[in-house]
């Protein structure tokens, strides 16, 4: 499949309909030649099946099973801590993120015994149901490769 610049607005919902993000992504590169795939991208398998070979004014509707969205839940990255293992700097609640072993985990609970903490992502084990339509899709152009770029998972998905 060959790489395409889209534009596109993507409206997420969970089982029940509720909408769970609504976002318009303005020129993602859908296949990047020679890459090996990101953990963001890995998550949106679903995602991004459905952005390859999009046409300009297209509209999809589909459903991401948990597998092919967030990934399924795993409960070995639920983990209890002590407090003193937590960054001193690091305003304790309950949602704060805490880096361990280069994985962002959430605060879910803290009582007498220490932190329990998460790293799944919080859609993870959920299907997601999704409303896309295609702003803009062109081919891309050498020159698209070699755009800056924040980080690669904001620009390629793979």
């Amino acid at each position: 499949m060959k790489a395409q610049i889209v534009s596109f607005h993507c409206v997420m919902k969970d089982s029940l309909g509720k909408v769970i993000s609504s976002s318009f992504n303005q020129d993602v590169i859908t296949v990047a030649p020679d890459s090996q795939p990101t953990s963001h991208a890995q998550n949106l398998r679903g995602l991004i099946e459905a952005l390859q070979g999009v046409h300009t004014g297209e509209k999809k509707k589909f459903l991401m099973p948990a597998i092919d969205a967030y990934g399924l839940y795993d409960p070995k990255l639920v983990l209890v801590i002590a407090r003193s293992e937590l960054p001193k700097h690091l305003n304790a609640r309950i949602g704060a993120e805490v880096p361990m072993n280069g994985r962002a985990y959430r605060i879910i609970r803290m009582d007498a015994k220490g932190v329990t903490v998460d790293g799944n992502h919080f859609l993870a084990g959920q299907d997601i149901y999704c409303d896309l339509e295609v702003v803009e899709a062109r081919e891309a152009e050498p020159d698209d490769f070699d755009a800056p770029m924040v980080t690669p998972d904001q620009r390629y998905l793979h």
